[in-house]
């Protein structure tokens, strides 16, 4: 992910437009106490909380505004993908596949610049996609079980055609 200390600065930078500005960091990894003694550092207690590993990331993104992967490589990210679903507007490094991006509220911004992620956060407007949009939008891009399994089924029922 983003190095420690950007990360920091990125929510110290938001923080000082958006005074209520949280930060949810879920997961665990390696550089979690670098973490803790960055947002120390930072005094960021009040902005940031750890939540470690948690199965019910789903639940979390209903509280947010916005979501960020700031990842040095990924490949298709499933849980940014789930971020568009419900429609939040997604933040990914520019390291990240871009299949990733499904829906047009969500933008790939430069790993290595903490001012560019605070611009574009807060430039933007926090606007979740309506329901109804994000579900449309999801089926053209491919994310209906039911379209799918259609489309799967045509292709067995061709494939046994051929052979008969």
């Amino acid at each position: 992910t983003m190095p420690v200390n950007k990360k920091a600065k990125l929510v110290k930078k938001i923080q000082l437009k958006e005074k209520n500005t949280k930060l949810l960091l879920i997961g665990k990894g390696e550089l979690q106490k670098d973490i803790e003694n960055e947002i120390k550092i930072e005094k960021l207690e009040n902005n940031v909380t750890i939540l470690g590993e948690r199965n019910d990331v789903e639940n979390l993104m209903q509280a947010m505004d916005v979501f960020l992967l700031p990842s040095l490589f990924e490949g298709l990210p499933i849980v940014g993908i789930e971020a568009q679903a419900i429609g939040l507007p997604c933040y990914f490094s520019n390291n990240i596949t871009k299949e990733v991006r499904v829906l047009d509220n969500s933008k790939f911004i430069n790993i290595d610049s903490s001012n560019d992620w605070a611009k574009e956060i807060l430039d933007s407007n926090y606007q979740r996609k309506n329901k109804k949009d994000v579900l449309n939008e999801m089926r053209k891009a491919g994310y209906d079980i039911k379209v799918e399994a259609k489309k799967l089924e045509q292709i067995y029922k061709k494939m046994i055609m051929e052979k008969i």
